[in-house]
């Protein structure tokens, strides 16, 4: 690709006449198979890290819950928790000692978290070491993360305890996404919390999870709850609750329930 944009180049200032690879085929990449923790490894992940380490153990759970790239789950500061909204605000992302600007325009973003996981990162800030960027997780001795320090000495050992060697810590991220579409969560919003940069990224990435989760058959109920409710509005109240139907949207976006 690089070869075949210099010899475009050097025809239009004149150097040559032709671009001699200009009718080369560019080899096909496959995607590589994107790996997933099912429920049960979460479990073994999260209890041999509360067994192994004090230090990243939050930050694992963190990683697995919001979904967050590595790069921002090292970068978050204090400032950045909506403490009352239960929320973590994406501003940056820390990268081999660096801050930049995240991956996106969409990357920037706010990003809704429990509130068992408010609770675990109220305990950890009494614990965190003191740090000049104060930042969520440092350290151990209060410098910025190093991701693959972080990932060698803690993470990877922390998989070969639990029999989990063949998870990497970007399979957290596609985790996250798999318990969203498990639990149902809308296109759109699932998109925004992972901070893709379209909703097409997600499904080019996702889409095939949709096919085996139980999230299929909870479209169909809420397709055939809001087809009742047209159909019959006082006996589709009867059935599912009057609340649950003036939640059904007016106009159906077939192509997320697609």
């Amino acid at each position: 690709m690089v070869i075949n944009l210099l010899f475009n180049r050097a025809r239009k200032w004149g150097y040559i006449k032709n671009n001699p690879t200009e009718d080369i085929d560019r080899p096909k990449y496959e995607k590589s198979e994107i790996n997933i923790m099912e429920p049960w490894e979460i479990k073994r992940f999260l209890e041999q890290a509360e067994k192994d380490v004090d230090h990243y153990r939050v930050a694992f759970c963190c990683a697995v819950e919001t979904g967050l790239r590595a790069g921002e789950l090292w970068g978050l500061q204090w400032g950045d928790i909506d403490w009352l909204e239960g929320k973590l605000h994406v501003r940056r992302s820390l990268w081999r000692g660096n801050f930049q600007t995240p991956k996106t325009k969409n990357s920037i973003r706010r990003v809704d978290i429990s509130a068992t996981l408010l609770t675990e990162l109220k305990k950890w800030k009494l614990a965190c070491p003191i740090n000049k960027d104060d930042l969520i997780f440092p350290s151990p001795t209060g410098s910025r993360t190093n991701h693959e320090n972080a990932t060698n000495r803690y993470f990877r050992p922390i998989l070969r305890r639990a029999g989990l060697e063949q998870v990497s810590f970007h399979s957290l991220r596609h985790t996250n996404a798999s318990l969203r579409i498990m639990a149902g969560q809308h296109l759109k919003y699932m998109s925004k919390q992972l901070g893709h940069s379209s909703i097409k990224i997600t499904l080019d990435r996702y889409g095939h999870l949709f096919k085996d989760s139980e999230f299929n058959k909870q479209q169909v109920g809420l397709l055939d709850q809001t087809l009742a409710s047209v159909r019959n509005p006082l006996e589709s109240v009867q059935e599912i609750g009057f609340d649950q139907v003036q939640e059904i949207p007016k106009q159906l976006n077939l192509h997320v329930l697609a």
